[in-house]
């Protein structure tokens, strides 16, 4: 048992204790208990009258679960709102061009939330430009030479959001 099977013992482990192969049990820090201010900035809300049920980009939540999220040590059903397990699968098709969505349909697609909101569009911009020193237009951008989007675009990307 490798990096796979670690990653994936962790992925399950984030959501509460359980048998696991490699990794017996993860500490999970959470440094606001907020998370209903976290569900109404980033969540499609559809209210139900004694619940509201929020979703986006790979999660659906509902409000009767935020008693559970802040007594319990695991992120239980919210496990989905900060965790990603990307196998294969998920590698290969993160990558392919998003589908197009109304602007009040829950995002399903990282693309989206850039395409419906102003500040992640000054935000991708903004590091592009310190990445490459070119301007991103409309979706578009001349980048002489680039051959490999993974070797010469991510690394220079990272940097710039890390920097």
């Amino acid at each position: 048992a490798g990096k796979s099977q670690s990653l994936k013992d962790i992925y399950e482990l984030c959501e509460r204790k359980k048998p696991s192969t490699v990794v017996k049990d993860v500490e999970i820090v959470k440094y606001n208990d907020n998370i209903e201010e976290l569900l109404n900035s980033i969540s499609v809300i559809s209210d139900h009258g004694s619940y509201k049920a929020y979703s986006g980009l790979g999660y659906n939540f509902n409000s009767y679960d935020i008693s559970d999220y802040k007594r319990n040590k695991y992120y239980g059903s919210a496990r989905a709102l900060f965790v990603a397990y990307l196998n294969t699968l998920n590698r290969l098709t993160i990558s392919n061009p998003a589908p197009l969505i109304a602007r009040k349909t829950t995002k399903n697609h990282p693309i989206h939330y850039v395409a419906f909101d102003r500040k992640y569009r000054v935000w991708l911009g903004t590091n592009f430009k310190k990445a490459f020193e070119k301007e991103l237009v409309a979706d578009k951008v001349d980048l002489p030479g680039v051959v490999s989007r993974k070797k010469q675009i991510v690394p220079q990307l990272e940097a710039a959001f890390n920097a």
